[in-house]
């Protein structure tokens, strides 16, 4: 019994999805203030850096998004007082619209974005390399869709250590293998990989 191949559900010669492009940090056109973080009177403030930092690198986790707030205000640690602060900004970025909630909750998108509009997932870029679980699974799912259209399709229990490399995940843990596993079920249920074999 061979194993089951997953394939791309087109059969025309030209690409539908795209190769990695390299990750892009977002490039501040001003310097911090410390204040933004530290005082909860500067929510607003807060709202518009995440907004700016969304647009650039989102969909992004909002742990990176934390930590990207910090340098950009040059703080070292998130104390609760900044974690609550950051909280606040991001309620009322969502709220008033400057960013975007989808399917995973810790995600957070630009508000025009969907899987659809990237043209690529990004592999590692300007001294950004992510580990899976920083990785949206719509970016994933467009990761699995490239490698199995490139290679014409793929040995199914293979896609998950394919699919790591572009990303610079040398070492794949088994509860990361089991998440692209139900990602590659969930373009097949989607009707955008077809199973044979």
């Amino acid at each position: 019994n061979p194993d089951p191949v997953v394939r791309p559900v087109t059969k025309h010669p030209s690409r539908t999805y795209g190769p990695g492009s390299p990750y892009r940090r977002f490039r501040p056109s001003r310097g911090g203030n410390r204040d933004f973080l530290l005082k909860d009177s500067y929510r607003l403030m807060l709202a518009r850096d995440i907004a700016a930092i969304v647009n650039t690198e989102g969909p992004l986790h909002k742990d990176v998004l934390l930590e990207r707030l910090k340098e950009l205000h040059e703080v070292e640690r998130a104390g609760s007082n900044i974690e609550g602060n950051f909280r606040s900004a991001l309620q009322h970025a969502l709220q008033g619209k400057m960013v975007d909630r989808r399917s995973e909750e810790d995600f957070i998108w630009p508000v025009d974005r969907n899987l659809f509009s990237f043209s690529s997932f990004r592999t590692p870029g300007d001294g950004v390399v992510r580990t899976l679980e920083l990785i949206p699974r719509e970016e994933i799912e467009l990761a699995v869709l490239f490698l199995v259209e490139d290679q014409f399709g793929m040995i199914r229990e293979y896609v998950p250590q394919a699919v790591a490399r572009p990303f610079g995940i040398e070492r794949l843990a088994a509860s990361g293998a089991d998440r692209i596993r139900d990602i590659v079920d969930g373009l097949v249920e989607k009707g955008l990989l077809r199973v044979s074999g």
